[in-house]
């Protein structure tokens, strides 16, 4: 099973990669395209936006000042409340980046880090907005309802799987200077959406081979194909 799974798919994904080089090159450009036109301008202002408060030290404040309830609902601690915040506003995959972050300053332990993982690592509003309700559905309230039905479940997921929060200070981050986080913040999301551009890129060429490579159509959404 392991042979197949690390050699035999990949070297077959490989081959029709070649053998279907023009379908890909087509479906390459198309995701290019999506990441270009929809998907920087949606998550980039957002991404760096986000960003900017956490370096700052808004998000901290704002963790003390939520974690009564925040932090009882899902028994998070202070940094943890914050952490939840900034995954639910910001999107991923700054909830998993920042929930490593706060692990590795010590703000909150390695267990929290891992339930966060389930809980904060969401779609933000700005994806579920403007890429997927706009871009994909040509609707903005497709959009706001994903968003709401993923801000729903994580709350639902993280009070099933509430645990006390590890005893410890709270160790809020030094804020920086707005002028030096926002420099810092625009280039962590630039690289965040250059990431995300090239699983998009990939992907998008992968599924065109395969698209080319099957028998039957399928429909598209919002002029992107589902498949």
């Amino acid at each position: 099973m392991d042979l197949v799974f690390s050699v035999l798919v990949p070297g077959a994904l490989f081959v029709l990669l070649i053998w279907q080089a023009p379908a890909a090159r087509l479906g390459a450009a198309n995701g290019f395209a999506f990441w270009a036109e929809v998907l920087v301008p949606s998550l980039l202002p957002f991404f760096a936006g986000a960003l900017w408060l956490a370096r700052t030290g808004a998000v901290d404040r704002l963790g003390r000042r939520l974690s009564p309830l925040l932090g009882r609902w899902l028994g998070l601690s202070e940094s943890g409340c914050g952490v939840f915040l900034l995954g639910l506003s910001g999107g991923y995959p700054l909830g998993a980046a920042s929930a490593a972050e706060a692990v590795r300053s010590g703000r909150i332990t390695r267990r929290e880090g891992e339930r966060l993982l389930r809980t904060a690592d969401n779609t933000g509003p700005a994806f579920a907005v403007g890429a997927l309700g706009l871009g994909i559905f040509g609707d903005a309230r497709w959009g706001i309802l994903l968003w709401l039905c993923h801000a729903l479940s994580a709350l639902a997921v993280g009070r099933l799987l509430r645990e006390e929060p590890g005893k410890g200070d709270f160790l809020p981050s030094a804020p920086a200077d707005p002028g030096t986080a926002l420099v810092g913040a625009i280039r962590s999301g630039a690289e965040a959406l250059i990431a995300i551009g090239g699983n998009v890129v990939f992907f998008s060429a992968l599924v065109s081979v395969i698209r080319s490579a099957l028998p039957c159509s399928f429909p598209e959404v919002g002029g992107w194909p589902l498949l």
